[in-house]
Protein backbone atom coordinates (compact mmCIF):
# COMPACT_ATOMS: atom_id res chain seq x y z
CA UNK A 1 0.00 0.00 0.00
CA UNK A 2 1.24 3.65 -0.81
CA UNK A 3 1.43 6.03 1.62
CA UNK A 4 0.36 9.77 0.98
CA UNK A 5 3.03 12.07 -0.03
CA UNK A 6 2.75 15.71 1.33
CA UNK A 7 4.55 18.26 -0.69
CA UNK A 8 4.81 22.21 0.50
CA UNK A 9 4.82 24.74 -1.90
CA UNK A 10 7.45 26.54 -0.31
CA UNK A 11 10.10 23.26 -1.02
CA UNK A 12 8.51 22.68 -3.95
CA UNK A 13 8.92 25.52 -5.84
CA UNK A 14 5.28 26.34 -7.20
CA UNK A 15 4.75 29.14 -4.68
CA UNK A 16 4.38 32.09 -7.25
CA UNK A 17 2.80 29.83 -10.10
CA UNK A 18 0.14 29.00 -7.67
CA UNK A 19 0.03 32.21 -5.33
CA UNK A 20 -2.82 34.63 -4.90
CA UNK A 21 -2.74 36.11 -8.48
CA UNK A 22 -3.86 32.84 -9.72
CA UNK A 23 -6.97 33.11 -8.66
CA UNK A 24 -7.69 36.65 -10.10
CA UNK A 25 -6.88 37.80 -13.41
CA UNK A 26 -3.71 39.31 -13.40
CA UNK A 27 -1.36 35.89 -13.56
CA UNK A 28 -3.94 34.93 -16.27
CA UNK A 29 -3.63 37.78 -18.45
CA UNK A 30 0.56 37.49 -17.99
CA UNK A 31 0.88 34.27 -19.27
CA UNK A 32 -1.92 34.24 -21.63
CA UNK A 33 -4.36 31.85 -20.38
CA UNK A 34 -7.70 32.81 -20.80
CA UNK A 35 -9.87 31.94 -17.53
CA UNK A 36 -14.35 31.04 -18.68
CA UNK A 37 -16.70 31.45 -15.67
CA UNK A 38 -18.37 28.48 -14.98
CA UNK A 39 -21.07 27.64 -16.96
CA UNK A 40 -19.37 29.87 -20.09
CA UNK A 41 -17.33 26.86 -21.55
CA UNK A 42 -16.65 27.67 -24.88
CA UNK A 43 -18.06 24.42 -27.10
CA UNK A 44 -15.92 23.60 -29.96
CA UNK A 45 -16.98 24.52 -33.74
CA UNK A 46 -19.79 22.47 -35.19
CA UNK A 47 -18.29 19.58 -36.64
CA UNK A 48 -15.26 19.02 -34.34
CA UNK A 49 -14.87 17.13 -31.37
CA UNK A 50 -12.39 18.98 -28.53
CA UNK A 51 -10.37 17.53 -26.22
CA UNK A 52 -9.03 20.30 -23.82
CA UNK A 53 -7.71 19.27 -20.53
CA UNK A 54 -7.75 22.26 -18.00
CA UNK A 55 -4.43 23.13 -16.45
CA UNK A 56 -4.00 24.07 -12.76
CA UNK A 57 -3.69 27.41 -13.45
CA UNK A 58 -7.17 27.58 -15.16
CA UNK A 59 -8.45 25.27 -12.28
CA UNK A 60 -7.80 27.42 -9.83
CA UNK A 61 -9.42 30.77 -11.34
CA UNK A 62 -12.56 28.21 -12.22
CA UNK A 63 -12.85 27.05 -8.53
CA UNK A 64 -12.93 30.59 -7.58
CA UNK A 65 -15.82 31.86 -9.78
CA UNK A 66 -17.48 28.31 -8.86
CA UNK A 67 -17.13 29.28 -4.43
CA UNK A 68 -18.45 33.10 -5.84
CA UNK A 69 -21.27 31.86 -7.38
CA UNK A 70 -22.05 28.89 -5.16
CA UNK A 71 -24.39 30.74 -2.62
CA UNK A 72 -23.28 27.76 -0.18
CA UNK A 73 -21.32 29.72 2.03
CA UNK A 74 -22.86 32.49 4.42
CA UNK A 75 -22.76 35.83 2.25
CA UNK A 76 -21.72 37.81 5.18
CA UNK A 77 -17.51 35.99 3.85
CA UNK A 78 -17.99 38.18 0.67
CA UNK A 79 -16.44 37.97 -2.09
CA UNK A 80 -13.91 34.83 -2.49
CA UNK A 81 -10.73 37.46 -4.19
CA UNK A 82 -7.92 34.50 -4.10
CA UNK A 83 -7.10 31.04 -3.36
CA UNK A 84 -3.02 30.23 -2.32
CA UNK A 85 -1.67 26.62 -2.24
CA UNK A 86 0.37 25.77 0.60
CA UNK A 87 0.94 21.84 0.55
CA UNK A 88 -0.46 18.98 -1.88
CA UNK A 89 -0.92 15.52 0.18
CA UNK A 90 -1.12 12.99 -2.70
CA UNK A 91 -2.99 9.67 -1.94
CA UNK A 92 -4.42 7.83 0.74
CA UNK A 93 -5.62 8.33 3.57
CA UNK A 94 -7.13 11.82 3.08
CA UNK A 95 -5.38 13.05 -0.37
CA UNK A 96 -5.95 16.53 -0.47
CA UNK A 97 -4.63 20.17 -1.25
CA UNK A 98 -4.28 22.30 1.59
CA UNK A 99 -3.89 26.53 1.64
CA UNK A 100 -5.22 30.19 2.28
CA UNK A 101 -8.88 31.47 0.72
CA UNK A 102 -9.04 35.61 1.17
CA UNK A 103 -12.67 36.81 1.38
CA UNK A 104 -13.46 40.47 0.55
CA UNK A 105 -16.31 41.97 2.36
CA UNK A 106 -17.90 45.05 2.70
CA UNK A 107 -16.01 48.22 3.41
CA UNK A 108 -11.83 47.71 4.35
CA UNK A 109 -12.61 43.99 6.02
CA UNK A 110 -11.07 41.23 4.72
CA UNK A 111 -10.45 37.69 6.06
CA UNK A 112 -8.20 34.62 5.19
CA UNK A 113 -9.48 31.19 6.50
CA UNK A 114 -7.51 27.51 5.48
CA UNK A 115 -8.77 25.45 3.43
CA UNK A 116 -8.96 21.61 2.54
CA UNK A 117 -9.45 20.58 -1.29
CA UNK A 118 -10.70 16.95 -0.89
CA UNK A 119 -9.03 15.08 -3.80
CA UNK A 120 -9.85 11.39 -4.90
CA UNK A 121 -8.31 9.24 -2.83
CA UNK A 122 -6.68 7.09 -6.01
CA UNK A 123 -4.62 10.24 -7.30
CA UNK A 124 -0.78 9.28 -6.91
CA UNK A 125 0.52 11.98 -8.15
CA UNK A 126 0.46 15.54 -9.08
CA UNK A 127 1.19 15.01 -12.88
CA UNK A 128 -2.02 11.96 -12.71
CA UNK A 129 -4.34 14.58 -11.49
CA UNK A 130 -7.03 15.78 -14.20
CA UNK A 131 -7.67 19.19 -12.79
CA UNK A 132 -10.96 19.43 -14.95
CA UNK A 133 -12.59 16.60 -13.59
CA UNK A 134 -11.67 18.08 -9.90
CA UNK A 135 -14.05 20.63 -10.35
CA UNK A 136 -16.41 20.38 -8.10
CA UNK A 137 -20.45 19.99 -9.57
CA UNK A 138 -21.79 23.49 -8.65
CA UNK A 139 -25.54 21.59 -8.70
CA UNK A 140 -24.54 19.30 -5.89
CA UNK A 141 -24.99 20.42 -2.22
CA UNK A 142 -22.56 20.58 0.05
CA UNK A 143 -19.98 20.99 -1.89
CA UNK A 144 -18.51 23.93 -0.23
CA UNK A 145 -18.63 24.61 3.14
CA UNK A 146 -17.31 26.32 6.07
CA UNK A 147 -17.11 25.02 10.06
CA UNK A 148 -14.99 26.35 12.64
CA UNK A 149 -12.98 28.68 10.53
CA UNK A 150 -11.54 25.93 7.59
CA UNK A 151 -13.56 26.17 4.82
CA UNK A 152 -13.39 22.75 2.99
CA UNK A 153 -14.22 21.58 -0.59
CA UNK A 154 -15.30 18.66 -1.82
CA UNK A 155 -14.01 17.87 -5.34
CA UNK A 156 -13.71 13.60 -4.94
CA UNK A 157 -17.04 12.51 -6.14
CA UNK A 158 -19.67 11.14 -3.39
Amino acid sequence: MKRRKCIDTQRHGSRVALGRAVAGRTLARQSGVELISPGHERSPSPGRTETRTMSETEFWGALRFRIILSGQLPTALGYCDWLEVKRYCIGPPDARIEGLVGFVGRGPASKTYKFILVLPQQVESLDALDWKSLLPDPERPGWVKIEEGLITINAAAD
